[in-house]
């Protein structure tokens, strides 16, 4: 605010700036003064100045910043999943290509024989994940915690047979998995997963407990992604490194285990797929979906017994419900994991999928955090 009788011209010289303690130096306020310059001799005086300091005191103020919304480090969410058994992947990866083979029932009813056959295979799971609030200072950070699920379910390969033995397995499982997401690095983000797991047979003998996890990784290439090869095909690779660790109480119906062994499996699980968006517009107008999953785990306790577990199935999918209900071919062929259960089969039919996990805030299409390639 100006205080004197009169004020330097505010075009004044240099000279006359360093020597004079009103000397307007600010070209903005030097033609903010020229308003105020009623008599135009490059001169404010003390009438002017009263002029300048009335209007400065009617000057609205500008309005304070509303607060900042308080916010939370984790937002949870719900979550209710129906999948295909044995998982090779993290379920919080929310990548909306991936097709992630839904779960089996399959009813047969021989009227003549007399029998009839009811097969199931596939997992439910309910659960929470949290997802970290995304900020400015999230991306500037080199890592972060980025999610976290809690997740627990029933997991079922069986066979049930009226007049003949039933076959398979039940598991319950529970446990966690986590996404470290580095905006800063070539290793964009990690998944790590970790059930604690209760396998039984049908009529509840057996008893095998222990626990799976495994760490996924994705990458600035097209590990642990869906790449987009062309316009209408898609590319997802997504592998493991995997551990199991399990304890026989009772082998049950499961002969190729030993009651009172325990077993540490170590090796990879993986999934891959091409899917095939619209690819023929006038023949089929949804995706189709190749998929092959493959489990390897070597037994390293006692790796000579040979008791490793080598799954491999592949798949053959199109949606007839929106993303629910799929029109399926599966081959699946090797031992199962837990029970080294020898598959050798074949299954044409309906499968279901339901739920999905929330959208990862990493994930929004508007946040491109700077990465370092």
């Amino acid at each position: 605010m100006i205080t004197g009788v009169c004020a330097l011209p505010y075009a004044a010289n240099a000279a006359n700036a360093a020597t004079s303690e009103y000397c307007l130096k600010a070209d903005g306020l030097e033609e903010l003064l020229k308003k105020y310059d009623f008599d135009r001799d490059g001169c404010i005086d003390s009438e002017e100045v009263k002029v300048f300091q009335r209007d400065v005191a009617v000057m609205p103020k500008p309005k304070p910043k509303p607060p900042a919304p308080k916010k939370d480090p984790f937002k949870p969410a719900p979550v209710f999943l129906v999948r295909d058994a044995y998982p090779t992947g993290a379920a919080i990866t929310n990548d909306t290509k991936v097709s992630d083979a839904g779960a089996l029932v399959s009813y047969t009813d021989d009227r003549i024989a007399k029998q009839s056959a009811l097969a199931i295979k596939g997992a439910v799971i309910a659960g929470f994940v949290w997802d970290r609030e995304l900020t400015t200072e999230n991306l500037k950070a080199n890592s972060y915690l980025s999610r976290v699920a809690l997740l627990t379910g029933m997991e079922f390969d069986r066979s049930i047979q009226n007049g003949s033995k039933n076959t398979g397995s039940q598991s319950a499982k529970g446990g966690f998995e986590f996404e470290y997401f580095s905006p800063n690095s070539y290793l964009i983000r990690q998944y790590v997963k970790a059930d604690a797991v209760y396998t039984t047979d049908f009529d509840g003998k057996a008893s095998i407990f222990g626990f799976e996890a495994f760490w996924q990784p994705m990458t600035l290439g097209f590990i642990g992604k869906t790449t987009q090869l062309t316009e209408n095909v898609w590319l997802n690779f997504r592998p493991t490194l995997a551990l199991d660790y399990f304890h026989v109480a009772d082998d049950g119906v499961f002969k190729t285990l030993t009651p009172g062994d325990n077993y540490l499996w170590a090796g990879t699980k993986i999934s891959a797929s091409l899917i095939f968006d619209n690819l023929w517009p006038d023949v089929i107008d949804k995706s189709l979906t190749f998929e092959a999953k493959y489990i390897y785990l070597a037994e390293t306790l006692n790796p000579s017994s040979k008791r490793n577990i080598d799954y491999v199935q592949v798949t053959a999918s199109y949606p007839i419900y929106k993303d629910n209900l799929f029109l399926q071919a599966r081959y699946t062929n090797g031992n199962t994991p837990r029970t080294l259960t020898r598959q050798d089969e074949f299954y044409a039919g309906l499968t279901i999928k339901l739920g999905e996990i929330p959208s990862s805030p990493t994930s929004v299409a508007a946040i491109t955090p700077a990465i370092v390639r």
